[in-house]
């Protein structure tokens, strides 16, 4: 009994030695109450990327320009200039100080009178005016000389001369023996006179005689006081003078071939002032394109009866000769080169230069009015 007790006891020992050396149990798993305290067992999904639709707006492929910084204001300059006398020729300049066309070029231009082309020329060459409205033969003739003028732009294109003849004058045969003013014996002024009353039969030095008075002022004055039986006068006055009696026998309008009048400079000073030459040409070429157009005719009118002192009836004579049916006008400033290449035949003819093998564009530089026109904003 005793041993069968032993034995039972022995086998109840040995058990719980088994299970105390056997691997204890693995712990229940989580509920979902407790999961908020366990580490997820897998990677969480990394978060959305934005669509397309969410994508900022694409770069352009290029950078924008810079917005424009305003230019500055341009240094105000003030440039000398002479003619001969206030007549219609020179309505380029009175149109150009009137529309204020210098002004926005910020340049003052002073005018005076020279009292005649070849004063002009003698003005220029003594550096006592920048700029001179001259005849192209008073360019040639000082160059053949030895000065330096070139011609840099025009008023006409076509410059006619107009023959007013005393109260006893009244056919072309009457000028026999008679005197004509003129503004001086070479060039184109007294060139096509001769030209022109050769066609009528008069033969200069024969027929009659050339006489220097200067520009039209003292022409007018000539034929009033009975010195002079006809004169070379300018617009608008030749025709204003013709109520007075002394009425218009010709003109050089007959003829196929016409000098241009122009604007001159000296090349050293164009070359040294070449900016203020520029605003200058521009300003005179703004004034003949504004002059070209029809719808400015009355304005231009007053423009020119402003500054000659003759009365409108008579300047709207003129507007006809130089704008209207006559186009004598240059549409830009630019001058006629077959008119100077005239002039050139005309001033040699005359024995004023010497035959130099120089061609018409051998007196111009016409690279500073281009650049004006360039830049004139449309």
């Amino acid at each position: 009994m005793s041993m069968r007790v032993s034995l039972v006891a022995m086998v109840v020992i040995m058990g719980l030695l088994g299970s105390a050396c056997s691997s204890p149990a693995a712990p229940p798993t989580p509920t979902q109450a407790s999961a908020k305290s366990v580490a997820p067992t897998t990677t969480p999904a990394a978060p959305a990327q934005p669509t397309a639709a969410a994508k900022p707006a694409a770069q352009p492929a290029t950078v924008p320009a810079a917005a424009a910084q305003p230019t500055a204001a341009p240094v105000k300059k003030t440039m000398s200039i002479s003619y001969s006398s206030k007549n219609a020729t020179y309505t380029d300049v009175y149109v150009g100080q009137t529309k204020g066309f210098f002004a926005d070029e910020a340049l003052t231009v002073e005018e005076a009178l020279s009292g005649g082309s070849a004063k002009g020329m003698q003005q220029l060459l003594a550096n006592a005016t920048n700029a001179v409205g001259t005849s192209a033969d008073m360019v040639m003739t000082a160059v053949d000389a030895g000065g330096d003028a070139v011609i840099v732009g025009a008023t006409t294109a076509k410059q006619i001369y107009y023959l007013n003849v005393g109260k006893k004058v009244s056919t072309w045969d009457d000028l026999r023996g008679k005197v004509i003013g003129v503004a001086s014996l070479t060039g184109t002024e007294p060139s096509q006179i001769k030209t022109m009353l050769s066609k009528h039969g008069l033969t200069f030095g024969k027929d009659y005689d050339l006489r220097v008075v200067g520009s039209t002022p003292e022409k007018i004055a000539g034929l009033q006081n009975g010195a002079l039986d006809a004169a070379i006068v300018y617009p608008p006055q030749c025709f204003q003078i013709v109520d007075e009696g002394f009425k218009i026998l010709g003109s050089t309008e007959e003829l196929d071939r016409w000098p241009s009048a122009v604007w001159a400079v000296t090349k050293s000073w164009a070359q040294q002032n070449e900016d203020t030459l520029v605003r200058y040409l521009r300003g005179i070429s703004r004034s003949h394109q504004w002059l070209a157009d029809p719808a400015n005719r009355a304005q231009a009118v007053d423009i020119i009866a402003t500054n000659t002192k003759i009365d409108k009836k008579f300047v709207e004579l003129q507007y006809e000769e130089f704008w209207g049916k006559g186009q004598q006008y240059s549409k830009d400033g630019s001058p006629n080169m077959d008119g100077v290449a005239y002039v050139l035949e005309v001033t040699i003819a005359d024995g004023a230069i010497k035959t130099t093998g120089k061609k018409a564009q051998d007196y111009a530089d016409l690279s500073y009015l281009q650049k004006a026109i360039a830049g004139i904003k449309r």
